[in-house]
């Protein structure tokens, strides 16, 4: 497929999201600094939810997940059982923060899952501003505070994420040994996993349709598995 045809088929997204922000601009109030520190730990929430998702349709016969996987989701999920049962009358952002650091394997893996996603044009391990847009823009109206955190993400301001800077924003550790950091898996290994199931092979359709599916979740809190392939 040439890229005018992919341009004329993402248009009407396009047009949806660009609807949404500028609908919504004018009511976006400004990010306080309490509310910058504890976006990110939302954050990290969702994307590990939207992995909790995908094992989920997994236990209804889907075959979204690999078997390998499906064993490393599961440890996620089974954390996440524990972490909604002890919730009690603690506020939610306490709660992660305290999920953060006695679990913090577990959020290793959608961090880099989430980064290997969006990084497809070209995949470079780094994220331009247009390769944030699909992951920025729907959630404007309703996370006030994530352009400031995207563009606090590129600390040298060479107007990229790089892998790096994407692993500071989250709080995962980047170093030496981040690839398998207390089980975590590295970009690379991320993108073959993903590259099995040929999520990674048809870029025009498989990037468009993953980044749909993420929105649909972050937008409605909910996902169809059928939207990865």
């Amino acid at each position: 497929m040439d890229s005018s045809g992919s341009w004329v088929k993402a248009f009407p997204s396009f047009l949806h999201l660009m609807f949404l922000v500028v609908f919504y601009s004018a009511d976006i109030a400004p990010c306080l600094d309490d509310e910058f520190v504890q976006f990110p730990l939302r954050m990290r929430d969702w994307l590990k939810n939207v992995l909790l998702q995908l094992y989920e349709q997994t236990m209804n016969g889907s075959t979204v997940l690999n078997e390998k996987q499906r064993a490393r989701v599961q440890k996620i999920y089974e954390s996440q059982r524990v972490l909604r049962a002890g919730e009690g009358d603690e506020h939610p952002v306490e709660v992660l923060a305290k999920d953060f650091e006695k679990n913090y394997n577990m959020y290793i893996y959608p961090v880099h899952w989430q980064f290997a996603q969006v990084d497809q044009h070209p995949a470079d391990r780094s994220l331009s501003r247009s390769e944030l847009a699909p992951l920025r823009l729907p959630l404007v109206p309703m996370e006030h505070c994530i352009s400031h955190f995207f563009t606090e993400c590129d600390v040298d301001k060479d107007k990229l994420v790089s892998f790096q800077e994407w692993c500071r924003c989250f709080a995962i550790k980047y170093g030496e040994n981040t690839f398998s950091h207390k089980g975590g898996l590295g970009l690379k290994e991320v993108q073959r996993e993903w590259s099995v199931k040929g999520l990674m092979e048809d870029e025009d359709r498989g990037s468009q349709q993953r980044l749909n599916a993420l929105l649909l979740f972050l937008i409605t809190d909910d996902i169809d598995a059928s939207l990865l392939f």
